[in-house]
């Protein structure tokens, strides 16, 4: 991770930044002198995750860029690295960038007298989402969740790397957060493979199924709990983004068990096109914004017949032309991203789904929400088809149409 020069530097750091804490804390007493060197040692993360073997050079913008800025540990050819201990070096411009985030945090907490009586200053609690044992049953307006989106980010991997060092330089003030070796990997609800490979004696497609039901789980508990703190007419807002329709089901799923329907969509594009943070993963460029709310307790069963499907057709063809602007000209280039425009069929889509406490065919067999969603897919791939083909494909074979449509 670290050239020996590069580790000269980051362990020198660390020794002076020890040794200066008893004169900081002499200084400036007891309570502010141990924030200051907190501080320090966080400015001192962002300098490392700039001074590795993971960090690179941007040539157009003659600036180091971090080691994360693909969200993984990617191999780097070659690397880029930030001066320590010089006039201007990286090292100053991490503990400003770090004291400038953490003054923006510091304010959110704290409620403004000038905003009237109903100000409240904000509770912050660290915990499992599976279990909010201090929130009473239907006292919550609003959950609003930023959920992992399946396999794109493995969080608590990436965390390692900067848990090492704050290990090093503030383990001292909290020895229990730092008993373990590295962060604790086992309730993350990502789909990790490699965590249930056993040693590579299980094989991958296995493996990949038992960390995906992991995964479905922990996103399921999690509903499950936000829909007890949640009032009957509160809502639940979920940011997701991802391709792959397996990892929509499995959140569908989830918030179908969990006592949900779903009843508006909103993408909004986060990403840009050229982020290394997307580029060839699963993540969408949008984040699609799902509104959830309760489902009626005597919702019943529903049935996958035509009526259904058709309702399901009419409703993505009807969110995928929300991208086409509404003054348009003929002829007219829509910048429209493709996969994204599907991608946010699939939530009003299942809104019909989800109605019913469960769904079934006219001979009773239970239909899983993946259906659902093939039904949405297939109805903007053909509407996507008539854009490419106003006048139609008329004896064009299937795979061509394919071609077309990629």
């Amino acid at each position: 991770m670290f050239s020996p020069r590069q580790l000269l530097a980051l362990g020198t750091l660390v020794e002076e930044l020890k040794r200066l804490r008893p004169e900081i804390i002499a200084k400036e007493g007891e309570e502010l002198g141990e924030a200051i060197v907190h501080l320090l040692a966080m400015g001192f993360d962002k300098f490392a995750d700039y001074n590795s073997m993971q960090a690179t050079w941007e040539s157009t913008r003659l600036i180091v860029q971090h080691g994360f800025q693909r969200h993984d540990f990617s191999f780097k050819a070659t690397f880029g690295e930030m001066a320590a201990c010089v006039a201007g070096s990286g090292l100053e411009w991490a503990i400003d960038n770090v004291l400038d985030a953490c003054e923006k945090l510091a304010k959110l907490p704290k409620a403004d007298p000038s905003t009237g009586s109903a100000a409240k200053p904000v509770t912050i609690t660290q915990g499992s989402a599976t279990n909010l044992v201090s929130v009473d049953d239907k006292s919550i307006t609003a959950v609003v969740v930023d959920p992992p989106y399946a396999d794109n980010v493995m969080y608590s991997e990436m965390a390692d790397s900067f848990y090492v060092w704050l290990k090093r330089t503030q383990g001292h003030r909290r020895p229990e957060w730092f008993s373990s070796y590295l962060c604790d990997h086992d309730q993350e609800a990502v789909v990790n493979a490699s965590r249930f490979n056993d040693g590579g004696t299980i094989k991958t497609g296995e493996a990949r199924k038992k960390a995906h039901e992991f995964y479905q789980k922990l996103m399921t508990d999690s509903f499950k709990e936000a829909h007890r703190v949640l009032r009957d007419d509160g809502v639940l807002t979920v940011m997701f983004t991802h391709k792959k329709q397996e990892a929509w089901a499995a959140l569908f799923e989830s918030l179908i068990e969990a006592g949900f329907t779903i009843t508006a969509t909103w993408p909004v594009q986060t990403e840009s096109q050229h982020s290394l943070a997307i580029a060839r993963k699963n993540a969408a460029q949008s984040t699609v914004i799902l509104v959830a709310r309760k489902r009626d307790a005597n919702a019943g069963r529903g049935y996958f017949n035509e009526e259904t499907k058709q309702a399901i057709r009419t409703t993505a063809i009807r969110v995928a032309e929300a991208f086409i602007p509404p003054n348009r000209k003929d002829g007219e280039e829509v910048r429209v991203i493709p996969i994204d425009q599907m991608v946010a069929s699939f939530g009003p889509a299942v809104g019909v789904f989800s109605q019913y406490t469960q769904v079934r065919t006219d001979t009773g067999e239970v239909v899983d929400v993946k259906q659902a969603m093939d039904v949405a897919a297939e109805a903007v791939a053909a509407w996507r088809l008539q854009q490419v083909a106003p006048k139609g494909l008329h004896g064009v074979d299937a795979v061509s149409q394919f071609y077309l449509l990629c």
